[in-house]
């Protein structure tokens, strides 16, 4: 709960660790009991907030949530935008991760 509190309030003054906190809390639903619900859409939301911010988890966590659909519709174009970030930081597997989603998407 005390962490929790931490990242609300590093959160909202636009600290990228504790947005992905937040939104990785809100996306599994493990904050319940401190009143950080599962909600799939907040998560994206706090997680772009992250990875616009720079943060390399919440870049990857936004890549994921437009792979599969998690808070926003399914956009493999947005999904391959984070990956491309996440490959030129030299990300592990991102190439690869971003290759793979390139494959779904039709002209």
């Amino acid at each position: 709960a005390a962490a929790v509190a931490v990242w609300r309030e590093l959160a909202a003054k636009g600290e990228p660790y504790s947005l992905n906190q937040l939104g990785w809390l809100h996306y599994w639903g493990e904050g319940e009991k401190v009143g950080v619900p599962k909600d799939a859409r907040r998560a994206f939301e706090y997680c772009r907030q992250s990875a616009d911010l720079g943060h390399w988890a919440g870049q990857l966590n936004v890549a994921e949530a437009y792979a599969h659909g998690v808070g926003v519709p399914v956009n493999y174009y947005l999904a391959a935008k984070y990956y491309g970030i996440l490959e030129n930081r030299r990300y592990k597997n991102a190439a690869r991760m971003k290759e793979r989603i390139l494959g779904y998407v039709k002209d």
